[in-house]
């Protein structure tokens, strides 16, 4: 199987570098009728819970355009997303949807002339750009709809999907958790920035905080330590990922404070985390690292290295556009389905707003692993 797949990306990279090299006007499309799904039966895949598209009516001919940074400063995460993308078309090939692959050149500008030659070619659907500034790029051009990989928000409308991982699920999940763990205040230590901004409107709707704003000069000197010992609190959420604060939680604990630790889906697979020793017993709200890591095997099976994160979006945006393509429904109605999909990260759906909505558990760090103690919901 692997050979199998090998000779195909060996085809598929000819066929890409020859049109980018050529810069042709006219796309070709990734197309094959002889390629078997077989010795692929236990790939994870993004089905509809429970199946609600009919299969009844096959929607016409789905072309996908697949707007990917294949050169430039994000190449290396554009070919793992490629390949995840080839390996999720593969499990079920049908010549009812044809490939288009763009080079966004890793930039707002090459997306927007990806997408100046894809609106010429009559597309259905998209997947990607990477960024959110790829993504506001191609917005103007686009007018299908967009399974867009970044996580931004701001760019997410009726016909743009984000597909990025976003915290507002696992703010809400631990916020509850930790109410039913009686914690009523905590510590919110949050970066500065768009991200920290969300994180911390999202918890003060939910408890009572006090809130340390950080950037990086200030976890090289952290003056704030005594401003929080001040508060006398020993409950802290950190909102993101950075192994400096891990020295942090050493210095707010080295006078014998028994501080509970929590954080959010950043923290999933970090080893600098898990094995930190200020960390065992802390706690956090995040995605299925479990149907990740069976998706990573396979791809590493077949590709003989491992996947960028982001690729397993890239493998479940594909597995949802060839569920388009299966059905007799509306475009928009599929993407949009209520009952969701069962993904590389676990439950999944796209709401009509653009943004996403994901089941989310609690795991515990113990002895270095990541430990679930409250499983995610399997169905909305």
């Amino acid at each position: 199987m692997r050979m199998q797949i090998n000779k195909i990306w060996t085809l598929l990279m000819g066929t890409i570098l020859t049109m980018f090299l050529a810069a042709c006007q006219q796309q070709s499309p990734i197309v094959s009728q002889n390629i078997s799904s077989k010795g692929q039966q236990n790939v994870v895949t993004p089905s509809t819970i429970p199946t609600s598209v009919s299969t009844q009516t096959p929607l016409k001919h789905l072309k996908i355009a697949l707007f990917l940074p294949l050169s430039g400063a994000q190449k290396d995460i554009g070919e793992s997303l490629l390949n995840a993308i080839e390996m999720g078309y593969y499990k079920n090939p049908t010549t009812a949807v044809s490939l288009f692959p763009f080079d966004t050149q890793s930039t707002a500008d090459g997306a927007l002339r990806a997408a100046e030659k894809a609106s010429k070619m009559g597309i259905n659907l998209s997947i990607g750009p990477l960024t959110a500034a790829e993504t506001r790029a191609t917005q103007t051009l686009s007018t299908w709809p967009v399974l867009s990989l970044s996580n931004d928000r701001t760019v997410a409308n009726e016909r743009t999907f984000i597909f990025g991982l976003i915290p507002d699920d696992q703010v809400g999940l631990l916020a509850e958790h930790l109410k039913q763990n009686n914690i009523q205040k905590a510590v919110l230590m949050a970066p500065r920035g768009a991200y920290g901004d969300i994180v911390v409107n999202l918890f003060t709707s939910r408890m009572d905080l006090f809130i340390v704003r950080y950037g990086p000069e200030d976890l090289a000197n952290p003056s704030f330590i005594t401003d929080i010992k001040n508060q006398g609190l020993t409950n802290f959420i950190i909102a993101d990922f950075n192994p400096a604060l891990a020295q942090i939680i050493h210095l707010l604990t080295s006078d014998g404070v028994n501080a509970r630790v929590f954080g959010l889906d950043q923290w999933r697979g970090q080893s600098t985390i898990l094995l930190d020793d200020a960390l065992q017993g802390a706690e956090f709200a995040g995605v299925s690292q479990e149907r990740f890591d069976n998706f990573a095997t396979l791809y590493e099976q077949n590709y003989g290295k491992k996947p960028h994160p982001v690729s397993g979006l890239a493998y479940d945006a594909i597995r949802l556009c060839l569920a388009v393509s299966d059905g007799g429904k509306p475009i928009q109605e599929v993407l949009r389905s209520t009952h969701g999909f069962l993904g590389v990260y676990g439950p999944f759906r796209l709401l009509k707003t653009g943004l996403n909505e994901r089941k989310i558990g609690i795991y515990k760090i113990t002895a270095g692993q990541a430990i679930q103690i409250v499983k995610p919901m399997e169905s909305f």
